[in-house]
């Protein structure tokens, strides 16, 4: 059977023709500049945003970072405004706002968007969440020694490990089998997934956001791998393409590719990959380009390899229409920039005129594109001959968001010394401001996929994709994935310079380190300690400890596992969050025995809702020490119930549904989780308003 497929916009050209654009504009226009500063005593986050002379007016949204709550108003002003005071602020919480701008050029009303996310001394994440990690099995051996210390680097960052070897010939079926067998285990917990190597690679849909005729087909999407609760389907494409500009893309029925150009349902894992495979623009081997790229991924996280917090945009479209409306593809950048580093370190430059000598945290260039250029940018192999440093890449241009092409200039960055991350950044745009108050970019790479119509690249998700089979709407592209390290963040603390740990006596580790040099806001350290090297590890102290040593009643017999990390207040053009750096674990053996007071849990979990909330009743055979948290779906911790010793005994504990970060507890499946000295237990409820 053959499916009538409506080519929208086959003969729309990603380059700068006169009439698409709107010369008199640029990419700002249609973003608005933001940053925030957080005061306390009082509390209050200011947000300041660029002036436009054409603004006719402003409206400014909140909610609770990371609820399901739609943004509501607070506040409409005019043109001539910006600035706008937020007093209703509490100590410790996360918000995000959103700034919507009206417009006017000609008669014709515009729109531009803002987003934050504001941290006001927001609390320091301990536990990331699970990570999955697929290895491609050609370089799991030449790669061992990096890929198990890559496996510790996230484990010293917080996250629980569950890694695979897979192989290059096997069905995607299969592999997506293995990740959602991992992730039922623990779905609550479980977060991401990290593609390494040249893992089999999904196609699906029947899309082109790039606009050409003549790449209308399946492209590659790692987003099948993450998502299990939507339909993949191959039964209903049958593509009758004579001319495509690859034929690997091509899609009918049977073929293995599927059907969906549209994200089925949302996404349950925050995904990334890195394949450098096909690159022989570059002298090294891909082997040796994943080596290369673990080395810096490690560099990174313990500051060896730093770049200064700036924003680089160059932007060779503008104000581009599409439909009479402007898309302004680079306002990915002024959204994300500003919000990171300020208006005053974001700066519109060329690219290799500048990356060669000068690093930027992150970088942002669009132009009219093919497989391996983009106009005004440059080309794959002048990453390798000129070199770029910058850190975080976004891209956006014709045909190279395919990424699974020889000498991608997608993946071109991830093979120079600096490049970690690259994204196809453009349509849909993306929302990366969650980094701002420490989230990984894989959040960001979700939260674009998801954001159904909240953010503003959803008025523009309709137009690309297959409108046969009425994709689009709901959510992103099936091409709208991360290339890179999903669990990157924007800053790490320097990590502590030196670390020991001995037993004293028969029962006591005595712990000392020492502290990083020139480390500004730094408050103290926290202290982890496991039964195991990989985890799960467990904070000892309720509090940062000033000191450069500690005791510790060893938990387990024989093996102990510590892990010391330093913990910093961060200030960003988004206000400020605590974050812990990397941590190294270390060993000592010979424990006599588990403490009176420390033992293992051997215990009950059980959850029941009362009239004004959740009672969590705990049967402990012993005095344990215990983290008690209440965690949403996407295994973000939104209260503490209890950090601390757990008597013996029948416990009990509550939570108020009324209050979470100060906000109204949204409706939805939560999970208690207790994590301490030994096992951990959990468990579901649902909140219903």
């Amino acid at each position: 059977m053959k499916i009538s497929i409506l080519r929208l916009f086959g003969a729309v050209i990603l380059i700068a023709a006169s009439s698409l654009v709107l010369r008199a504009q640029v990419c700002e226009n249609f973003a608005v500049v933001a940053s925030a500063t957080v005061q306390l005593s009082p509390n209050k986050v200011t947000i300041t945003w660029l002036p436009d002379v054409l603004a006719t007016g402003y409206a400014v949204s909140r909610r609770i970072y990371g609820g399901s709550d739609d943004f509501a108003l607070l506040a409409s002003s005019t043109g001539k405004d910006s600035t706008y005071v937020d007093t209703n602020i509490t100590l410790g919480y996360r918000y995000e706002y959103q700034i919507i701008k009206t417009f006017k050029q000609n008669g014709v009303q515009f729109f531009g968007y803002g987003y934050l996310a504001v941290g006001v001394n927001a609390p320091l994440v301990d536990h990331m969440g699970g990570v999955i990690i697929l290895t491609d099995s050609v370089i799991s051996q030449p790669l061992k020694t990096e890929l198990a210390r890559l496996e510790l680097d996230l484990i010293g960052d917080g996250w629980t490990v569950t890694s695979h070897v897979v192989g290059r010939s096997m069905k995607v079926t299969d592999i997506k089998a293995i990740v959602k067998k991992d992730y039922q285990v623990d779905p609550m917990h479980t977060r991401s997934l990290f593609i390494f190597g040249h893992v089999p690679i999904p196609y699906s849909g029947l899309l082109n956001p790039d606009g050409h005729s003549n790449h209308l087909g399946a492209w590659p999407t790692d987003l099948y791998y993450g998502n299990f609760d939507g339909d993949w389907t191959d039964n209903v494409i049958n593509d009758d393409s004579t001319v495509l500009v690859r034929p690997e893309i091509r899609n009918v029925i049977g073929d293995g590719k599927f059907d969906q150009s549209s994200i089925p349902a949302p996404m349950n894992l925050e995904v990334g990959r890195v394949d450098l495979w096909d690159m022989p623009a570059f002298a090294k081997s891909d082997t040796e380009l994943l080596r290369q790229y673990l080395n810096k991924d490690h560099a990174f996280r313990f500051q060896t390899l730093t770049a200064p917090a700036r924003g680089l945009i160059s932007d060779n479209f503008g104000a581009f229409t599409g439909l009479g409306e402007a898309e302004a593809f680079a306002s990915d950048a002024w959204r994300a920039f500003p919000a990171f580093f300020g208006l005053q370190n974001t700066h519109v430059l060329s690219w290799f005129g500048t990356l060669d000598t000068a690093a930027y945290l992150c970088a942002y260039g669009c132009g009219g594109g093919w497989f391996t250029s983009a106009d005004g940018v440059g080309n794959t192999t002048q990453f390798d001959t000129i070199g770029s440093k910058a850190i975080f890449t976004m891209l956006f241009g014709s045909y190279f968001g395919d990424w699974d092409y020889e000498n991608s200039f997608l993946r071109a960055p991830l093979c120079t010394t600096y490049g970690l991350t690259s994204s196809w950044s453009g349509r849909p745009l993306w929302v990366f401001h969650a980094m701002a108050v420490g989230e990984p970019i894989g959040t960001s790479a979700r939260m674009t996929e998801d954001s159904s119509a909240r953010y503003v690249q959803w008025r523009y998700n309709n137009r690309w994709g297959n409108a046969a089979n009425n994709d689009g709407g709901d959510a992103s592209y099936v091409s709208a994935e991360l290339l890179g390290d999903p669990t990157l963040k924007l800053f790490y603390p320097l990590p502590i310079a030196d670390q020991h740990a001995s037993l004293v006596g028969q029962k006591t580790v005595h712990l000392t380190w020492v502290p990083p040099k020139n480390d500004g806001d730094l408050v103290g350290f926290n202290l982890y300690s496991s039964a195991k090297r990989t985890g799960p590890f467990t904070k000892i102290n309720p509090q940062p400890v000033s000191a450069t040593s500690y005791d510790d009643i060893a938990r387990y017999t024989d093996s102990n596992f510590y892990m010391v990390r330093s913990v910093k207040l961060i200030t960003t053009a988004s206000g400020s969050y605590y974050a812990a750096s990397e941590g190294q674990v270390m060993q000592v053996n010979g424990v006599a025995g588990v403490e009176t007071g420390v033992s293992q849990f051997v215990n009950t979990l059980t959850v029941k809702q009362s009239a004004r909330g959740v009672i969590v009743t705990i049967s402990n055979a012993d005095v344990s020490s215990a983290h008690l948290a209440v965690y949403d779906l996407l295994g973000r911790e939104v209260a503490v119930l209890h950090d601390g010793t757990i008597s013996a005994g029948i416990s009990t504990y509550g939570w108020d549904l009324r209050t979470v970060s100060g906000a109204t507890a949204n409706s939805g499946t939560y999970f208690v989780r207790m994590t301490g000295s030994g096992n951990e237990r959990s468990a579901k409820f649902n909140v219903n308003r």
